[in-house]
């Protein structure tokens, strides 16, 4: 099993490249291991961990919606990922489209890295399987937030 600081160092590089690549780090850390991103800094230059842990609790009874959006079990990403891939009805669109058009992001993060089909892949899950609405995916996303702050680096 690689090292915290050896995850850090693969995540950090492979953070927002593609999907490809972290679902190769994905594999190559293993289920036991966490995809820490850190403290993220959110544009007011405010460390966000306090605000995401503290309203995210309402959510913790879900096990799918992560607790910390800064340490995310491997095995939690893998197994949200592919509801990413998954058609949601007409009646299920709306509260995504919602989530899409309202969050701070316009979407679950800044770039369309793993993260973002990550926390896509939540927002459909909890759509379908808990009835969750537009608002409801807003704050999620929006208290989850794991994009940096303004020296924020540019995604490919």
């Amino acid at each position: 099993m690689p090292t915290i600081k050896a995850c850090d160092e693969a995540l950090r590089d492979a953070n927002c490249r593609s999907r490809r690549d972290f679902s190769v780090y994905l594999l190559a850390i293993g289920d036991d291991a966490s995809a820490a991103a850190g403290i993220m800094l959110q544009p007011d230059g405010q460390a966000s961990l306090y605000r995401a842990g503290a309203g995210l609790r309402k959510y913790s009874a879900i096990p799918e919606n992560p607790p910390d959006p800064y340490d995310i079990a491997a095995a939690l990403a893998q197994k949200l990922m592919p509801y990413d891939e998954q058609a949601l009805t007409a009646e299920e669109q709306p509260a995504y489209q919602f989530a899409m058009e309202h969050s701070e992001e316009k979407g679950p993060c800044c770039c369309q890295c793993w993260r973002w089909k990550m926390y896509c892949g939540l927002a459909k899950y909890l759509i379908r399987e808990h009835q969750f609405t537009g608002p409801q995916l807003v704050e999620i996303w929006n208290l989850s937030d794991g994009c940096g702050g303004s020296d924020e680096q540019e995604h490919g």
